[in-house]
């Protein structure tokens, strides 16, 4: 079983530079993730008399990647993951549609591609803009978290703040941050009771904070909320710090922003906003039950660095689709689509629930972690503590997906039409 990884580095073999806002260090995240699937799978494989093979190639731009996606079909994979930018992920998708191809979106939150650019061949295994909104308005504004805990009584332990009602955002003057500004809206209005928006700037590219520091000096919010790129989002962080504001700060949880290299950026560049803050993630890897701990045990000591969110999307694809092959017993993607949309198709990512797509828009349903920012240290694991995880998953008396439609589009809201 060969798959195929678009990886959006120069170097495939070389780590990065450390720039904490750039894509390429979420897609090195990313890459090490579908590296560490690849070889558990492998040795899965093995005991069946089978193989899985990652066949990995570096692509820098859409461009670059449907010349490597043509050379890897080419090769016999039979299904490609990657896309950690909008347009990089849609031109995979769109070459799965044509090619007959599954292309599982690892890095990619644009709902738009769960909506408007929709692919049957196309399933996202990271969460969209709508699911780290539902779950940053249900954080901030409920003041009310559940983790699961093999020790607390029920399996669940109860985190509860102070509720932040009143939200100030700072919004890019781009149409996707736009939207994103938009859903949140709808986030406040119709999904978390009590929450509104008191103040919005939205600072053209490359501009100082100035003027949005007065702003939200004149509204005293609960919350800053950022609806910025991770670079601008560190830049931010710092000018507030030498403000003196005493606002709480978090901002949109893109993967180059779920990083330990993001978060130690935060806390050197701006320590006294920082410390504490809480930040939104697909992943924790401070998670404390439910297998996690052994994953992120193995992952550290292989890579060096901890499951951050995108690795562990990376991780997870390569392990659904193992899974799937094993179960469908075909690479035909068309069967292989059939058997992910359906009700058995379940999948264990260590997050204390089983993981299904939605059959709307092939979005993976899965909780959404929150991490709580410490303080600077060598050792990265201790940078952030996980403090939440949404929705409640071991609510009793529901089904699995219902709990988990709470974040995100549903079939009602989708714009999804099957092309």
């Amino acid at each position: 079983m060969r798959i195929g990884y678009l990886v959006q580095v120069r170097n495939l073999h070389t780590r990065p530079p450390t720039d904490p806002g750039a894509v390429e260090v979420a897609a090195y995240d990313g890459l090490l993730g579908a590296r560490e699937g690849a070889q558990e799978m492998d040795y899965t494989a093995h005991l069946v008399g089978g193989r899985v093979e990652l066949v990995e190639a570096p692509a820098q731009t859409p461009a670059e990647a449907l010349r490597e996606a043509e050379m890897l079909v080419g090769r016999g994979v039979f299904a490609l993951a990657g896309g950690f930018d909008t347009a990089t992920a849609l031109a995979l998708s769109q070459f799965g549609a044509q090619h007959r191809t599954l292309f599982f979106n690892v890095g990619a939150t644009n709902d738009r591609l769960r909506n408007e650019d929709c692919s049957r061949y196309t399933f996202h295994i990271e969460a969209s803009d709508a699911m780290y909104l539902d779950a940053t308005a249900d954080w901030f504004i409920r003041g009310l978290a559940f983790l699961v805990d093999e020790d607390a009584p029920s399996g669940v332990q109860i985190v509860q703040r102070r509720p932040a009602r009143r939200w100030f955002t700072v919004t890019e003057d781009a149409p996707a941050w736009q939207a994103r500004r938009g859903r949140l809206q709808i986030a406040l209005q119709q999904r978390h009771w009590g929450g509104r928006i008191v103040g919005d700037v939205s600072p053209k590219s490359g501009e100082d904070f100035d003027g949005a520091l007065r702003a939200i000096s004149g509204a005293r919010p609960d919350l800053v909320f950022l609806l910025l790129p991770a670079a601008r989002q560190a830049t931010f962080y710092a000018q507030f710090e030498r403000a003196h504001l005493p606002f709480e700060v978090t901002g949109f949880p893109e993967p180059a922003a779920q990083t330990r290299g993001f978060f130690s950026a935060l806390l050197a560049g701006a320590p006294r906003t920082s410390h504490g803050s809480v930040r939104i993630v697909s992943y924790e890897p401070t998670f404390a039950a439910i297998g996690g701990p052994q994953l992120a045990q193995r992952f550290i000591e292989r890579w060096k660095q901890p499951l951050d969110g995108p690795a562990w999307t990376g991780w997870l694809a390569v392990k659904i689709l193992w899974e799937t092959f094993a179960a469908a017993q075909t690479t035909d993607a068309s069967k292989l689509v059939q058997y992910l949309e359906s009700p058995g198709a379940e999948f264990e990512g260590y997050q204390g629930v089983g993981m299904t797509f939605r059959p709307w828009d092939h979005q993976l349903r899965h909780p959404i972690m929150a991490s709580r920012l410490t303080s600077t240290s060598d050792d990265k694991l201790r940078l952030a503590e996980m403090v939440g995880q949404f929705p409640n998953v071991l609510a009793p008396g529901r089904p699995a997906s219902d709990v988990l439609d709470q974040l995100g589009d549903t079939a009602q809201t989708s714009r999804c039409r099957w092309r």
